[in-house]
């Protein structure tokens, strides 16, 4: 399912019953989150939503594919800066929001995410601050793949230190072309 227009969206399912998967269809949250998420991608981004019901967890992630990414954070000596990702944080907090507000309040403990895909590589970012997150702060640890490194902070933020140049240069090439 996509927004219409000249940037689309496209929102795929997983564990999403049919009733819920209208409420994440709304022509005005998903154009208003395509709006919101072009600044960040040259062609058609698409957007994940689950949910798990044995946990009670839901998600709403966008994907970032090789070749489709204008927000690029810079690294410089072990720190890593997201903020350049802040317009792809709050264009799904604010869709997740806008969901929440008109059809079902517990959509509004949905996690929000990017995951970046390059081939069989992918890195998981979630982000993170006071519940529920706006968007424009990101947890400390990132999955690489299967193996999870963290950054030195102890609490969510958008520049990630890492003590190890290793982990803090791999997080990095999650976003490199």
């Amino acid at each position: 399912m996509s927004a219409s227009g000249s940037y689309r969206v496209d929102v795929l399912f997983e564990g999403v019953g049919a009733l819920h998967k209208g409420f994440f269809v709304d022509a005005e949250a998903i154009t208003e989150l395509s709006e919101n998420l072009s600044p960040c991608f040259d062609a058609a981004t698409t957007v994940k939503v689950g949910y798990e019901a044995a946990k009670r967890r839901g998600w709403i992630i966008a994907l970032m594919d090789k070749g489709n990414r204008l927000c690029q954070p810079t690294l410089q000596q072990n720190t890593l800066d997201l903020a350049p990702l802040t317009p792809i944080g709050r264009a799904l907090a604010g869709y997740r929001d806008a969901i929440a507000a008109n059809y079902d309040m517990r959509v509004a403990s949905f996690q929000i995410g990017l995951l970046t895909l390059d081939g069989p590589r992918q890195c998981m970012f979630w982000n993170a601050g006071q519940h529920p997150p706006d968007g424009t702060l990101w947890d400390r640890c990132v999955m690489l793949g299967t193996q999870q490194v963290c950054a030195s902070e102890k609490a969510a933020t958008t520049p990630l230190h890492f003590l190890n140049a290793g982990d803090a240069e791999r997080t990095a090439r999650c976003f490199r072309d």
